[in-house]
């Protein structure tokens, strides 16, 4: 009958059979572990591992919800920023005087703009303008006076003719009536550019004869063509 003696040896090489291959288990774990780890790292961004954490504690709804209207918010500052004011334009289809212009001259009754155009995004500050007023005011307009009383209204004490007007583009004009007649200037002009393209000369305005002047030009909506009295 075989008997186990116990000594010091076969108790070192029992120990040593027992515990190497747990060692052995205990490295090849850590090197899966380790190798699990690295794919993890390389294959998740922190972001993702953020959001995922968040999800856990119930709030990755609110971080969409909020990165949702950040993004809103900056569009729409964006768009706010970039929008511009569109023209006023007035009962002729055109900008009157002291209205923004955004630059061009086409876009005034009185066919001038004054000011730098703006750059993108800015704000229009460049405004219609009249031009041939004179010493002209609205008080002085020779349509408001009255007619047993207009010494006022004379603008260009060279021309005996020339009188206070004011245009489609409410712009006080110092016109000529000199050689003015209905078959000759009335016109449907609703800017001093129709005028000009009807080929009178440079400078002259779509004026509004109204008031005491209602019974000139009833067929154009007392519009008429006259050329500048200074």
């Amino acid at each position: 009958m075989n008997r186990f003696v116990f000594s010091p040896e076969s108790a070192r090489q029992e120990a040593v059979s027992v515990t190497r291959p747990a060692r052995k288990a205990t490295t090849r774990e850590t090197l899966r572990f380790d190798a699990v780890a690295r794919s993890l790292g390389a294959a998740t961004s922190r972001r993702s591992v953020v959001g995922g954490v968040l999800g856990t504690l119930g709030l990755g709804a609110f971080l969409r919800v909020a990165a949702q209207a950040n993004n809103h918010k900056a569009k729409h500052k964006k768009s706010k920023k970039s929008k511009q004011t569109p023209l006023s334009l007035n009962q002729f289809g055109c900008v009157a005087v002291g209205g923004a212009c955004k630059g061009s001259n086409a876009n005034c009754c009185s066919g001038v703009c004054h000011g730098k155009k703006s750059e993108k995004g800015e704000r229009d500050k460049t405004r219609c303008v009249e031009h041939n007023q004179g010493s002209c005011t609205p008080e002085r307009n020779l349509c408001v006076l009255d007619p047993a009383n207009n010494s006022a209204t004379f603008c260009n004490p060279a021309n005996p003719f020339a009188a206070c007007t004011v245009t489609t583009g409410n712009a006080n004009f110092c016109a000529s009536f000199a050689g003015a007649s209905v078959a000759g200037n009335c016109r449907a002009c609703t800017r001093d550019a129709d005028c000009t393209a009807e080929g009178f000369p440079p400078g002259t305005a779509c004026v509004l004869v109204g008031g005491p002047c209602g019974t000139t030009c009833p067929d154009t909506g007392n519009r008429i063509c006259l050329p500048p009295g200074i």
